[in-house]
């Protein structure tokens, strides 16, 4: 998965882990206005960026963080930035001195901190767990978390709302979301455009499949997919079929063009190639110079890429699909 670019503003200091995993500030923004409210604790606060936001729509802001270096990256970041209403402490967010110290707060809220790459996780491989910290903070009514999107709706509390969020069409988060939080039951939002899509319980979830390409190829929004509410989509657009599926991207077609922003790319089909010499012959006839193959490969991309660019002499650019065998050659729209 391509990350998008994550900078930070030139006051807010970070160490390359805290830099890593904190909050992209259009995902910080969005959470602390959907959580505003009088009081809020943000448990494992890292660098600070989500506490930072916190603060412009929160009364009262407590920042707990264990690892000591980057309570003090935070505690410097507050401080240069002259936020008063941030209160820092440093320590385990599950110790019983702190949860005291947290008692009269509204909201918990906790990022956890996770392994840098997994398959398929589960509340167990996060620091601190949100289930232990609602045991914990059994007294408090409201919590949301922000967890990997690999972890199953199936082992999630089905009370929980589930919001799966997406910026720029990068898959960011899943957001978790109890008792007077919850506005939803599962649902997709795509930042920056801020559009939702909302599980509905009174359509068929069933996806029309095709097996070769009509005129437009769609890469959907992966926000979309991994909230499963891909017959939503399809409900809404009645003439657009599935054509391709993978744990990393999903395509629809349709003869229509459409211009809508929960499709990440939109391609138009230009030709169809049963071989790969009949594929290279079809990019000199229409003048390709560069392409990207937009198939699933395991190994040798760069070494394939080449060998088809290879005696091309156009100044187009090519994408290349690959369905049941047959090479298809598209431009975006």
């Amino acid at each position: 998965m391509t990350e998008i670019e994550k900078t930070l503003p030139k006051k807010i200091e970070a160490d390359e882990e805290g830099f890593r995993i904190s909050t992209p500030f259009e995902i910080a923004d969005y959470k602390s206005r959907r959580l505003k409210n009088y009081s809020i604790a943000d448990l494992g606060c890292g660098i600070g960026v989500q506490s930072i936001y916190f603060s412009k729509y929160f009364e009262k802001v407590i920042s707990v963080e264990l690892d000591e270096n980057r309570y003090k990256i935070a505690k410097k970041n507050f401080e240069k930035m002259h936020l008063k209403n941030i209160e820092i402490i440093r320590g385990d967010a599950l110790d019983n001195k702190i949860m005291e110290k947290l008692k009269d707060v509204e909201i918990i809220f906790s990022d956890p901190s996770r392994p840098k790459k997994g398959e398929e996780w589960s509340f167990d491989f996060l620091s601190p767990s949100p289930e232990k910290i609602i045991k914990m903070y059994k007294n408090k009514d409201a919590f949301s978390f922000d967890v990997p999107v690999q972890i199953k709706v199936d082992k999630i509390n089905d009370d929980w709302e589930k919001e799966y969020i997406s910026l720029e069409g990068e898959i960011k988060r899943l957001s978790l979301y109890t008792g007077k939080l919850k506005k939803f039951e599962i649902s997709a939002l795509m930042l920056p455009s801020e559009i939702r899509m909302v599980k509905n319980p009174n359509i068929e979830r069933i996806v029309p499949e095709i097996d070769l390409p009509e005129d437009y190829i769609y890469e959907i929004d992966p926000a979309i997919w991994y909230a499963d509410l891909l017959p939503e989509l399809f409900h809404e657009f009645k003439n657009m079929s599935l054509i391709y599926r993978d744990r990393k991207k999903v395509f629809s077609t349709s003869s229509l063009n459409y211009i809508d922003e929960r499709f990440k790319n939109t391609y138009r089909k230009i030709f169809l190639a049963n071989d790969i010499n009949s594929l290279k012959n079809k990019l000199n006839e229409n003048n390709a110079g560069k392409v990207f193959l937009r198939y699933r490969i395991e190994n040798d991309y760069y070494s394939i890429k080449n060998s088809i660019e290879k005696n091309l002499k156009g100044k187009e650019t090519f994408f290349i699909f690959q369905f049941k065998g047959k090479y298809v050659g598209a431009v975006k729209d």
